[in-house]
């Protein structure tokens, strides 16, 4: 009787120490889950188990800034909000201010296409103070300015984009402002002009009947390992095979020096033909980035590797010069931009100072293709 008693006294402090361990973890790990630290750090995984267990339709929700799309790769999801403003009109193109229009006025149309450094979030939160929302203000209601800037968009993107997209704006002059995110292309083996080395799509987590029972069944642990091994599930697009650290510095001089730019060279060259052919006046704008000494600055991915991308760059504004000057187009030469060092936040995004020197640069530029329109403010 003694020894049945104790066995069942054992069990029970055993069943108890098992339950309370189980509770223990099960706390443990809601907490975790829903810290700022991980919410913030594992986004994409998160939104992933919501999207596994029903939590929501789609892994692309109101706090996903980019979706996939079926032949334009990817693209800004229309209506998106963030850092206190409304980021994105309905069209998925950033918001940019409109002053009051006279009745009588129809404004021209400037679009202006570009990577991070023209869509500028989050870089700069406010859209009227994106270098595309100062411009806007500088030339005034004669003019509407259209910022179809695409963050980590190649000249192939940007391409794809006005051919299936923007050209139906009828904008009346077209501003391109690039090469520096196709050096990505010359950084990574097996070059393709179609930069499929380089690009891929994104998939949607697979997830069989054990993976949804488990996340059904095995509370915030689950939820915790789930979201974090699919935290790295590529769900829009893939930017790049991996990260830039992987290549040694030897190996990123060498292939900015020595890689093929026929991608680059192509995809810019059919654009201002087709611009051209639909009516519009391209202006081809170098891409801006920091002096060689501050490119690594919040980028240790580019540690050591400064040089190359200095290459790289100076590569791809050699071809856009050329093309301007054979297209007798108006190019805008970064080196004659005057920035100063304290406006960059990393190799080529500017701080709201250097963003407003930038669009008044632009504004400059371009003064022979305004006229009468623009207002007095324009340098």
């Amino acid at each position: 009787m003694k020894k049945g008693a104790s066995w069942l006294a054992s069990f029970i402090v055993a069943a108890v120490s098992i339950t309370l361990g189980a509770v223990m973890l099960n706390y443990g790990a809601k907490v975790i889950y829903s810290s700022d630290n991980f919410q913030k750090t594992h986004q994409n995984g998160i939104r992933a188990v919501q999207y596994v267990v029903g939590q929501r339709p789609d892994i692309y929700g109101d706090d996903s800034q980019i979706i996939p799309h079926p032949y334009l790769l990817y693209t800004n999801r229309p209506g998106f909000s963030g850092k206190g403003f409304v980021q994105h009109d309905e069209g998925g193109y950033r918001v940019v201010p409109q002053p009051n229009q006279a009745v009588h006025l129809t404004p021209k149309k400037i679009l202006i296409l570009g990577g991070s450094t023209t869509y500028s979030y989050p870089y700069v939160a406010d859209p009227a103070h994106s270098w595309p929302g100062v411009l806007q203000s500088l030339l005034g209601p004669g003019y509407q300015i259209i910022n179809a800037g695409l963050s980590s968009a190649t000249s192939a993107e940007l391409l794809a984009d006005y051919i299936f997209r923007h050209r139906y704006l009828k904008p009346d002059i077209v501003v391109f402002h690039e090469g520096g995110n196709d050096v990505l292309a010359m950084m990574f083996a097996n070059y393709n002009p179609e930069y499929s080395h380089l690009r891929a799509p994104g998939t949607r987590p697979i997830a069989g009947t054990i993976d949804k029972h488990i996340l059904a069944r095995g509370g915030w642990p689950a939820r915790l390992l789930y979201a974090h091994n699919w935290n790295e599930l590529t769900s829009v697009f893939s930017p790049m095979p991996y990260d830039l650290s992987g290549i040694s510095p030897a190996d990123a001089l060498t292939r900015a020096t020595n890689a093929p730019t026929t991608g680059f060279e192509r995809n810019l060259d059919l654009l201002v033909r087709t611009i051209r052919e639909d009516g519009a006046t391209p202006v081809l704008f170098g891409f801006v980035q920091a002096r060689e000494q501050f490119i690594s600055r919040n980028r240790p991915d580019l540690l050591g590797r400064e040089h190359a991308w200095i290459v790289g760059v100076g590569r791809n504004l050699a071809i856009m010069e050329r093309i301007a000057k054979d297209q007798r187009l108006i190019y805008l030469d970064p080196k004659d931009f005057a920035a100063s060092d304290d406006w960059f936040l990393d190799n080529c995004h500017l701080n709201e100072a250097g963003e407003a020197a930038k669009a008044k640069f632009v504004a400059s530029g371009i003064k022979s293709l305004l006229g009468a329109r623009a207002e007095t403010a324009v340098p």
